[in-house]
């Protein structure tokens, strides 16, 4: 539990009443304004009879005639007491106080949120939209609960930590996701995929992922029939195609695992070095992704399961690239060889195989 210092009280007094709306799935007119409004969660509100003051952090319901500060909000809908809401706001946007360990977590920048300026949208011809660089810059920080709680639970040292968010250039949202870029090989930004994770360090599954270009899309910042087009998590490592290159990539499911490894296992046994990507999910991987790797030894670590099914489908994936960029990309079979069964029904990835080895 994190002491609740004046230094904490003054961050908790800055949070957004809208930001904890969001949080509490308060849903509130879009309209702008001095109010916004809402139904009521304490009764059967089939008009909207709450409202929301954003400029003051204030809330009232006129049936209810129960309102308060953004603080207030909190204790009413979650049933808490005022030191339980403010250690709510703790947990829930990462207010860590400086003596929490948190040294290396504070962003390099003091704005850690999507900024809200005139930031230009850069397009590659016709074919998917680039984000501007400027969004990267202005969002780098570690001060999420993705990157806490790799350390806190010694999965990673704070300096491995340090050294992976560096490297994959991580962000933190004002909400205190984690935002994994996707940088590609021409270091351009072609999006942001937002997560938040528990202090365990898996993943909240209450809050879907999401994407910075779908926030800038509702903001404003990005036109609505703006088009994308996903790589690679980490594809900015890779640099050049050389076919003579010293370099193995290694490619994996989740990001998390990706980040993990490159610190648990930077080299080969034959002491090459490893550039560990990531697709960003089971079915993300495709012919497209792999283009850009052609001229390097490439290898596929499917996470596993009971059936395999992870492991068949990339092989075929990779079968095809292979038939059709003239390049062959190997996928391991380790985790179907030697994962337990006990691992493959919690379906393990490589970074867990790994660290139990370890």
């Amino acid at each position: 539990m994190t002491k609740i210092t004046h230094d904490i009280m003054r961050k908790i007094r800055e949070v957004s009443i809208l930001d904890v709306a969001d949080r509490l799935h308060v849903d509130y007119s879009s309209r702008g304004g001095r109010y916004r409004m809402c139904r009521c969660f304490m009764h059967d509100d089939r008009h909207p009879s709450m409202w929301i003051k954003p400029q003051e952090n204030k809330w009232r319901c006129e049936v209810c005639a129960k309102g308060g500060s953004h603080i207030d909000l909190v204790m009413e809908h979650e049933g808490l007491s005022f030191a339980d809401a403010c250690q709510w706001f703790v947990r829930e946007f990462n207010l860590f106080s400086l003596n929490d360990h948190q040294r290396f977590f504070l962003p390099k920048r003091k704005n850690t949120q999507v900024p809200r300026g005139n930031c230009v949208v850069k397009h590659d011809s016709k074919e998917f939209g680039i984000i501007s660089d400027e969004y990267l810059t202005l969002c780098r920080g570690t001060r999420n609960t993705f990157c806490h709680s790799l350390v806190e639970n010694k999965v990673l040292t704070a300096q491995q930590m340090e050294h992976a968010a560096e490297a994959y250039k991580l962000g933190t949202t004002n909400d205190g996701g984690v935002i994994f870029w996707q940088i590609d090989e021409k270091q351009r930004v072609r999006d942001g995929k937002i997560m938040f994770y528990k202090e365990d360090c898996h993943r909240c599954k209450m809050r879907k992922p999401s994407w910075v270009s779908y926030r800038l899309i509702r903001k404003g910042e990005l036109p609505h029939d703006w088009k994308g087009k996903h790589c690679l998590f980490g594809l900015h490592l890779v640099t050049g195609r050389n076919c003579n290159d010293n370099k193995v990539i290694a490619i994996v499911e989740s990001e998390k695992t990706a980040i993990i490894c490159s610190e648990i296992f930077p080299c080969s046994q034959e002491r090459k070095p490893i550039t560990w990507l990531a697709t960003g999910g089971m079915s993300n991987l495709s012919i497209d992704m792999l283009a850009p790797l052609v001229g390097y030894k490439v290898i596929i670590f499917p996470d596993t399961d009971t059936e395999g099914k992870t492991y068949k489908q990339w092989r075929e994936i990779a079968k095809a690239a292979q038939q059709v960029l003239h390049h062959a990309f190997y996928v391991s079979d380790i985790l179907e060889r030697e994962a337990t069964m006990e691992e493959k029904e919690r379906k393990i990835d490589i970074a867990d195989f790994l660290l139990r080895k370890q």
